[in-house]
C-alpha cells in the first residue's frame, strides 16, 4: 500500500487505494489508520469534502534517495 502511494503524484482516495493494491476497502482503511497514526501516512479532503491519502513527504524522500 505504501508503495502506491510513492508511485502516485497525487493524493490518493481509500477507492483508488484498494485498486492499486487488490485490497478490499476495509483492510485499507485499518491499515491506513495504523499508518497516520504512525506519521507515516497524511490525510487532506479535496474541494468535494473527499478524504485523501498521500505518503509523509519526509519518507518519499527516503525512499527516493
Amino acid at each position: 500500500m505504501v508503495k502506491a502511494l510513492i508511485k502516485s503524484n497525487t493524493p490518493l482516495r481509500l477507492s483508488e487505494i484498494a485498486a492499486a493494491t487488490g485490497l478490499n476497502k476495509v483492510a485499507v482503511y485499518r491499515l491506513l489508520g495504523k499508518l497516520i497514526s504512525r506519521g507515516t501516512i497524511l490525510t487532506l479532503k479535496d474541494s468535494g469534502g473527499v478524504k485523501r491519502y498521500y505518503i509523509n513527504p519526509k519518507l518519499r524522500e527516503l525512499f527516493e534517495a
